[in-house]
């Protein structure tokens, strides 16, 4: 009987485990035995129904949310609750990102943490300002003894409130695994939540992946809004490699907020060539959101495109796909209609679905007419990938666009009395047709003197020609409108210029940063180190001196911009020239996204300066020997003191407040740049000299002093 029940028990044990997997090939419905209902209490106001105003995983700048963001009826103070039984681990203090934050870990291995707070549960509280005026610190990781801060189900741990960068008050709640994965606290089906409302489909995007791409005649990325079916109101033609990009949002019920989808998948001909599922996300990984989405639209636009394809380097652990060597890319290459289907779907499953078609086409051969009166340069360069693509309005004589190499390292010049052999042979490199195959080159020997193409008779060209190595690029790719398109492949070797026989244009590309190699690159008194794993896929680094002191030092420089994602920091390096710059108050600070500069933290050893970022873009040494601004609100009681505190450049590292010499707590209030005093705090004595001394990353000190006596 023991056994017959034991092979029941296998049975229905495969059964399930079968059905689990049809389940995952057809679907993206989560296991709900992995998220039981009634495994977490749901931790302010239970009972009742919740509102959101931010859900898991949905799109922030440099990162997924963790978890979600329930409001609390525009109050501060609302009892927070442990949704199981728990101790608490840890409290971190800070004056913007998550404020007030508590940490509570779970027998079961999950972490569950509470943010922006007001304050904590009178235990908690009471350690914490034990352990700040011990260490004579405001803000930092506190951590607590194990298991002896215990809490049971459905006790309060924290009050709501409204600290950090929090934009209004609510309590942000994240449930984490023991791996340190993030979970959507959304798949244990709260009944305070509920949500009936479709996603929004927006817009579409459509990238092009190789050099025989197009989209409507056209290489690059092209936007289409949709119309109230979800269809594009332009048709969309295309051949070659593309990827499908998607700006989509979810809405809940009695909510206007735009918050974050659940999965979305793509199919092409009714086969799924993609899924991206969010059930969790990888804390270490968040980063990788600028590899998911469309990050240079972003930054200019403030739209999140998801990428409907796995961009090479992505990290992320969300992603099903069929062909596993496009990745949700697809390959148009016939002359017929392509169905797609999109579906995006919440966490409650409801769907909202884009159906359409792409009309394959072999692009339409057109004719060049130069036009002037069109927007746009006359001749520009862009990167797309490893392709470089040059748009020319004009071209001199018709020839084509040159492509200059860097000199060899030593210089020989010809002397004047020797002629040149003509028998020698110059290798002249030319693109094929584009109906042929635009991606490959052909080798032409040219018998004859190599001459520059254009006949330049300026001594610059004919000295470039008879040293430098070219490849003249006879025929466009494609011809659109007033304007003739060229690529060449980067991985072939990197040009240092482009000539369409009016103007030279420089290209910057000084160094080939491979994502899985550590590679260092050194140019005037500037030397950076970039790890392996900097970057997701091959950068061509540009390197621009922008500014430099008479010595010849180089204060200031760009690499790339800011439209280029770091996922590790890179190492720079400055030789500064001490006779122009205080080093004690000198730093390295780089563009910030609106204007000005964002000091970088840095190291001084003799006259070389360290720093390390994740920003591309513009750089400078800049000195700041302002003192900070120290401005009194509120000074009429050592119990309700209010002062806000700034510095214009890099920034407040410390603040110390002191009443007859001992530290006093005053919290930091980041939004208003205002640290208080606590009225409850009863290590604050009534009367005594007041003095407060902030410092900022410089060095540079201001002091305010009051006595209350």
């Amino acid at each position: 009987m023991i056994f017959q029940n034991s092979c029941l028990i296998l049975i229905l044990f495969y059964l399930f485990s079968f059905f689990n997997i049809l389940k995952g090939q057809n679907s993206v419905t989560p296991d709900t035995l992995l998220y039981p209902k009634d495994f977490f209490h749901f931790p302010i106001m239970p009972g009742e129904q919740n509102f959101l105003t931010g859900t898991f995983a949905e799109l922030r700048r440099h990162h997924f949310h963790g978890g979600l963001d329930i409001r609390t009826k525009q109050q501060e103070g609302l009892e927070v609750y442990a949704p199981r039984n728990a101790w608490v681990s840890k409290v971190n203090i800070s004056k913007d990102s998550y404020g007030n934050l508590l940490y509570l870990t779970h027998p079961e291995g999950f972490q569950t943490l509470y943010a922006h707070l007001k304050g904590f549960d009178k235990p908690i509280q009471d350690f914490v300002r034990q352990k700040q005026y011990e260490e004579e610190r405001a803000s930092g990781d506190f951590y607590f003894p194990p298991k002896k801060f215990k809490y049971k189900t459905g006790q309060v741990i924290a009050y709501s409130g409204n600290t950090g960068s929090s934009q209004g008050p609510h309590l942000h709640w994240e449930i984490r695994d023991k791996k340190g994965y993030g979970i959507n606290p959304m798949l244990y089906r709260f009944t305070e939540l509920k949500d009936k409302v479709k996603p929004i489909i927006d817009k579409i995007a459509l990238k092009t992946f190789d050099a025989n791409s197009r989209i409507n005649g056209e290489f690059g990325r092209f936007e289409f809004a949709l119309n109230d079916n979800n269809i594009p109101f332009r048709k969309i033609k295309a051949t070659g490699l593309v990827g499908l990009e998607v700006n989509t949002y979810d809405l809940l019920s009695a909510s206007s907020n735009h918050t974050g989808i659940f999965s979305i998948e793509l199919f092409i001909d009714s086969v799924r060539i993609f899924t991206h599922s969010i059930e969790k996300v990888s804390v270490e990984n968040s980063r990788q959101i600028n590899a998911h989405t469309d990050f240079k639209t972003y930054l200019l636009k403030n739209e999140f495109f998801q990428k409907c394809y796995v961009e090479e380097g992505n990290r992320l652990t969300t992603y099903t796909w069929i062909d596993s060597s496009y990745k949700g890319k697809f390959l148009i290459n016939e002359n017929r209609d392509f169905k797609v289907l999109l579906k995006i779907k919440d966490v409650y499953y409801n769907e909202s679905v884009s159906s359409f078609l792409i009309e394959g086409n072999t692009p339409e051969k057109d004719t060049f007419q130069l036009d002037d009166t069109k927007k746009g340069k006359l001749f520009d360069y862009e990167i797309h990938e490893n392709l470089l693509k040059i748009d020319a309005r004009t071209i001199k004589n018709n020839i084509g666009v040159i492509l200059y190499f860097p000199p060899p390292p030593k210089k020989i010049k010809p002397k004047q009395e020797k002629k040149v052999d003509k028998k020698k042979s110059s290798i002249l490199i030319s693109q094929k047709n584009v109906n042929e195959d635009s991606t490959t080159f052909e080798v032409i020997e040219k018998n004859e003197e190599f001459i520059d193409p254009f006949l330049q008779k300026d001594t610059f060209f004919q000295e470039r020609s008879m040293m430098i190595k070219y490849i003249l690029l006879e025929k466009p790719t494609y011809i659109r409108g007033n304007r003739k398109v060229f690529f060449y492949d980067l991985r072939k070797g990197v040009p240092d210029s482009i000539d369409n026989g009016f103007r030279n244009l420089p290209l910057l590309i000084k160094k080939v940063i491979y994502p899985r190699e550590k590679s260092i690159f050194k140019s005037d008194n500037i030397m950076i180190m970039f790890p392996a794993g900097t970057f997701n896929d091959t950068l061509y680094m540009e390197y621009e001196p922008i500014t430099m002191k008479d010595s010849g030092y180089v204060t200031e420089f760009r690499i790339n911009d800011r439209f280029i994602s770091c996922y590790k920091e890179f190492i720079v390096k400055i030789k500064v020239d001490t006779q122009k710059f205080n080093i004690s108050k000198t730093g390295g600070y780089s563009s910030g996204r609106y204007g000005g500069y964002r000091y970088e933290a840095s190291t001084w050893d003799k006259n070389i300066l360290t720093f390390k970022t994740k920003y591309p873009g513009t750089y400078k040494l800049l000195e700041d020997d302002n003192k900070p601004v120290i401005d009194p609100i509120s000074t009429a009681s050592l119990h309700y003191l209010r002062i806000r505190i700034d510095d214009g450049l890099s920034g407040i590292t410390s603040y110390r407040p002191t009443v007859d010499g001992k530290w006093i707590l005053m919290d930091w209030d980041g939004k208003n740049d205002v640290i208080f005093t606590n009225p409850d705090d009863k290590n604050i004595p009534d009367k005594g000299e007041f003095i407060l001394e902030v410092t900022d990353k410089m060095g540079n000190r201001a002091t305010f002093k009051k006595d209350f006596r």
